[in-house]
């Protein structure tokens, strides 16, 4: 009986904090989504959809619609879709779209009938990491002067939490070619 009391209430949370959202949408003439794709340790595909916009007060507000699990662009536009559907948002409220490059999103924004947006952090982090090849190929040179494995450097990653132990292990065991590299 408790389990079923306690599925019963967050299912009622869940009606009215839905409810509200929507409502408060509802009040918003126009507003731009944010959508993130990612791929879990288990190789289990997630999309998480956040809403963005302007209320009567003119103050910014945003809001995470849900996250669910998809693989390719043909469920991501139906997952979208249905994310809006159960929200009431109408799709000429939707001034833009934007995300990283991933070429799962790419492929399905223009299904959406909504302008999409590169993230312009995503484009400039892929030019960023693109120029450090040659700093690469000279560490590679480094470490096979020193019989040091030749394992690539590990950059910390604000959505993965165990990336910055794994950073600085890395960093550890490269110091010395680090050292010579530059």
């Amino acid at each position: 009986m408790k389990c079923q009391v306690g599925r019963q209430s967050s299912n009622i949370w869940a009606y009215y904090e839905k409810k509200l959202i929507s409502d408060i949408i509802q009040q918003s003439s126009v507003a731009q989504m944010t959508t993130d794709i990612w791929t879990s340790q288990a190789t289990e595909g997630y999309l998480t959809l956040t809403l963005h916009y302007i209320n009567h007060q003119w103050e910014y507000k945003n809001c995470v619609l849900a996250t669910r699990e998809t693989h390719t662009g043909i469920n991501i536009v139906k997952e979208i879709s249905a994310i809006c559907d159960e929200f009431k948002i109408k799709h000429d409220t939707i001034t833009g779209l934007v995300s990283d490059n991933a070429s799962s999103i790419i492929v399905c924004a223009p299904e959406l009938n909504v302008p999409h947006y590169r993230c312009f952090g995503h484009t400039l982090q892929l030019s960023v990491t693109g120029g450090s090849v040659i700093a690469s190929q000279e560490l590679k040179i480094r470490q096979k002067q020193m019989h040091i494995p030749e394992n690539a450097l590990i950059i910390d990653c604000v959505t993965s939490w165990h990336s910055t132990y794994d950073m600085f292990e890395r960093l550890l065991q490269q110091f010395c070619s680090l050292c010579c590299a530059t």
